[in-house]
């Protein structure tokens, strides 16, 4: 299958290329030149062999679980109890879902850190 990519950076002989894998999550990784074509196309087990660029935060990320029940409660001790209140306040929704799984940027600042620990181990 031919993915259309949209080139981020060029080096050299390779490009940072950005993609949607299964129509739906966001990728990036390093491909060599002649792998692209002139309409920044790229065959998708090419795509499968892309040198990765970033962290895996797919794996990094995943101790981080949501009980439906505890993002009831949380939404609701934001007061948010009806439609009326889910709808005009996306901030309040926002701001319950990272109470509730802990999701500060602290929290996943630490995950990177001991996933860099792992790395240099």
């Amino acid at each position: 299958m031919h993915v259309v990519v949209r080139v981020v950076r060029s080096g050299n002989n390779v490009k940072l290329v950005e993609w949607q894998e299964d129509g739906k999550y966001l990728r990036r990784g390093w491909v060599p030149n002649q792998y692209i074509d002139i309409d920044n196309g790229v065959d998708d087990s090419i795509l499968q062999k892309a040198a990765p660029y970033g962290l895996p935060l797919q794996y990094l990320l995943s101790p981080i679980v949501i009980e439906t029940e505890q993002l009831a409660d949380s939404i609701h001790r934001f007061g948010l109890w009806t439609k009326e209140d889910i709808l005009r306040n996306a901030n309040d929704i926002a701001r319950a879902i990272l109470l509730c799984c802990g999701l500060g940027a602290s929290r996943v600042q630490t995950l990177v850190r001991e996933f860099e620990d792992k790395e240099e181990a």
